[in-house]
């Protein structure tokens, strides 16, 4: 008679109702949501809300209540159980780990998009690998104090997240556990954490302040890279590592402080951070990683501290409003590039201890006017100094052996440079297009002069070539020089010099003198003084002087007596060796010398005065009277300060 009863039942609508009714009575309801082992022990287990199981004390019957809201619900874990709710609700439920899932999907994965709220009950010590990854719906995450590590892509791309505060409990974050959160404004850490994970924070890129609390030691890889708008960020005191790009591409960031007990600044670790301003490293950094602040083209000032030992290639590469650099005497090494494209860099002070001022590591610093090479240093490798456009001077200590291609190529405000004994090998273009530069001595030791070393520098007039070179290769002084000519002085004798490769060039050349057995100018010698000229008024006088030495250039001066000041003579004649003067009655006595200057100094002449002697224009013609009346003879004559005498004679004699 029950048997029609159990056909109108509403359970298991989709079976076929068959004469075994009663198997249907003993059947669970709800097989999958009624499973209960080790949690009878806690004395209810909640799947949902206000939702309970109640296991009686027998383990043998199980009554179901506030059961119909449950979506789906399984095991997550040895002793974990999870429920999902149609409101969006996951709950985990139970004691232990949860399982990781790096292999096989999440139970709820099928569910992902509809979860909003993630709830944690008390007893679970652990999130496991993937546990809620893309739930880009979730808004809300509960965690008990209960759990102490968040495993890897724990939260990863949950995309509507915007807050997140880590329980006391929790002492370690894994790899990637909240990256691509992309809505996370804030999130609190605990004290007692010890280790954020590789890319546990990657691309928060809302994410504007962090607090490290003290407790940690390790920031992995990339941990904070990508949060473009965190603009604080207070490391742990007692971190010792900060790892690779762990706060790069953080454009917002603009100050940072590294403690003392960080050993090492990771590669990339700051690198494209462009807001950043104000940088403290702490005594105690040893070590400055490649392309660790990269980028940061806001930082203005560096202070290394005396503890840093090594700083790697690229360090500081394109901080564009870097302007000064300071930095200890522990400092053994400095990677390639450097400080390349730091294009407002006028001051930097270099460790006496580095070997080697390395490939580019001065690249483009358009604005350093003068460095101040260390005395350790045996290699200026490539492009070391290239397009540092207003570096003056260079002096180039003893103990440099090579000096690379291009090291000095494009300093265009170069005008002085010192080259050591030392410098056997000058590479190919080593000093091509510095312009200003007027004077090069190349000293003895030096063997092999690269090709186009010296290409380009347009204002380059005298070199000094010493005995021990063999080899120029080809164009290295292939220039046009704005002057026209070129001196070169070298220490050997012709016979030697015909014997050097690549000189076929300068020998050929009008505009290039060679001046044999000297390293330097010939000194500048008068050999003929100027003497006095004299001369008559209106007729001219002429001034010489003879003189050797190198590129001679002729002033003369004149002046009125001994006491007078001296003044150049204005004619074109005047700039040469000879000073043609016209004969005028009023520079009678005026006094002459030539200023004569070269390459190897100036010499002023002896002084010579001019004459003006006198002249009788119209003579005195015969004259003839009657006796009683008078006759008259007259002259005419020029000159200074003329005197008059006349004289007849009678006979021979004059009287």
């Amino acid at each position: 008679e029950e048997a029609p009863a159990a056909e109108e039942a509403p359970v298991e609508e989709e079976a076929p109702i068959t004469e075994e009714a009663p198997a249907v009575e003993e059947a669970p309801v709800e097989e999958e949501a009624i499973v209960a082992e080790e949690p009878a022990a806690q004395g209810k287990l909640v799947v949902e809300d206000e939702a309970e199981i109640t296991l009686v004390e027998d383990e043998e019957t199980v009554q179901v209540e506030a059961m119909m809201s449950a979506v789906d619900s399984g095991e997550c874990g040895e002793y974990v159980t999870w429920s999902l709710s149609s409101e969006g609700v996951l709950t985990i439920s139970g004691f232990g780990d949860m399982w990781d899932y790096s292999s096989s999907p999440v139970p709820w994965d099928s569910r992902l998009k509809m979860i909003r709220t993630v709830e944690i009950g008390s007893g679970v010590t652990s999130i496991g690998f993937g546990s809620f990854g893309s739930c880009t719906a979730l808004t809300s995450v509960s965690i008990p104090n209960t759990v102490s590590s968040i495993g890897c892509y724990a939260f990863s791309g949950c995309t509507a997240l915007t807050a997140m505060t880590i329980p006391s409990g929790v002492t370690y974050i894994d790899y990637n556990a909240f990256s691509n959160c992309t809505a996370l404004r804030s999130i609190s850490l605990p004290s007692g954490l010890t280790s954020i994970g590789d890319s546990a924070f990657e691309n928060c890129s809302k994410l504007s302040s962090i607090t490290i609390p003290d407790t940690v030691t390790t920031l992995g890889e990339h941990s904070f890279d990508g949060c473009s708008a965190l603009s604080s960020a207070v490391l742990s005191s007692e971190l010792t590592e900060i790892g690779v790009s762990t706060f790069a591409y953080c454009t917002s960031l603009t100050s940072i402080s590294i403690p003392g007990n960080v050993s090492e600044i990771g590669e990339r670790a700051f690198y494209g951070c462009t807001a950043l301003a104000d940088l403290t490293i702490g005594n105690g950094v040893s070590f400055i990683d490649s392309e660790a602040f990269r980028g940061c083209s806001t930082l203005k000032t560096i202070a290394l501290p005396d503890s840093m030992v090594d700083v790697g290639s690229s360090a500081f590469y394109g901080c564009s409003k870097l302007t000064t650099v300071t930095m200890g005497n522990n400092v053994l090494g400095i990677g390639d590039s450097a400080f390349e494209d730091c294009t407002a860099l006028t001051n930097i002070t270099l460790s006496n201890q580095i070997s080697e001022i390395s490939e580019s590591m001065f690249y483009n610093c358009k604005a350093l006017k003068s460095i101040t090479i260390p005395t350790g240093v045996t290699s200026i490798a490539h492009y070391a100094f290239y397009g540092c456009t207003a570096l003056a001077g260079a002096v180039i200590p003893e103990g440099v052996t090579f000096i690379g291609w291009s090291a000095f190529e494009g300093c265009s405000a170069l005008k002085t440079l010192s080259i050591p004994a030392t410098a056997a090998t000058i590479e190919e273009y080593a000093f091509q297009n510095c312009a200003a530069l007027s004077s090069v001595i190349l000293p003895q030791g030096v063997g092999t002069v690269g090709g186009s070393c010296f290409c380009g520098c347009s204002s380059l007039t005298e070199i000094s070539v010493p005995a021990s070179v063999t080899s120029f290769d080809s164009g290295a002084f292939d220039w046009y020089p704005d002057s026209g000519y070129l001196d070169i002085y070298y220490a050997g004798s012709q016979k030697d010099w015909e014997t050097i490769t690549g000189v076929d060039y300068w020998s050929d050349n009008d505009s290039i003198v060679i001046y044999y057995n000297t390293t330097e100018a010939p000194k500048t010698t008068i050999t003929v003084q100027p003497t006095d000229v004299t001369t008559t008024d209106g007729k001219t006088g002429t001034f010489k002087v003879t003189a050797t030495g190198a590129r001679l250039s002729y002033q003369w001066q004149w002046r009125s007596g001994s006491s007078g000041t001296w003044t150049d003579v204005g004619t074109a004649a005047a700039k040469t060796a000879s000073l043609p003067v016209t004969g005028k009655v009023s520079r009678n006595g005026l006094q002459y010398r030539c200023v004569v200057t070269g390459r190897n100094g100036t010499k002023y002449s002896s002084v010579a005065t001019l004459k003006i002697k006198p002249a009788i224009t119209a003579q005195p013609t015969s004259v003839t009277t009657t006796v009683g009346s008078t006759a008259t003879f007259k002259v005419t004559a020029t000159g200074a300060n003329l005197s008059y005498q006349w004289q007849y004679k009678s006979g021979d004699t004059w009287k």
